[in-house]
């Protein structure tokens, strides 16, 4: 690909006399941009997975927090069970 650049060239009374023009290749600055935008891809999705899994955890600690305090009043200490949501927590840590 190639970009150009003219400018009109005047003579002394201010007539124009010529065009100027500058033509550059500038195939190998588009690959290297392609090549930068592909590698910041990966990088971006990756920032995008990791905000979605921490918005996921503070979900599951709101919901144990609100959990283990209704189980708190409901069931004596030796008589709870494991709860889905710190299943789900744990599935989660083992996935990252």
């Amino acid at each position: 690909m190639v970009a150009s650049r003219r400018a009109l060239v005047r003579d002394a009374d201010g007539r124009p006399s010529a065009i100027f023009g500058v033509g550059t290749d500038v195939t190998a600055r588009l690959g290297v941009e392609a090549q930068l935008q592909q590698a910041r891809r990966p990088e971006a999705i990756g920032q995008l997975t990791g905000g979605v899994a921490h918005d996921f955890n503070d979900l599951l600690m709101l919901i144990l927090g609100n959990a283990g305090l209704r189980v708190d009043q409901l069931l004596p200490l030796n008589e709870m069970t494991p709860m889905a949501a710190e299943r789900g927590a744990e599935a989660r840590r083992l996935a990252t």
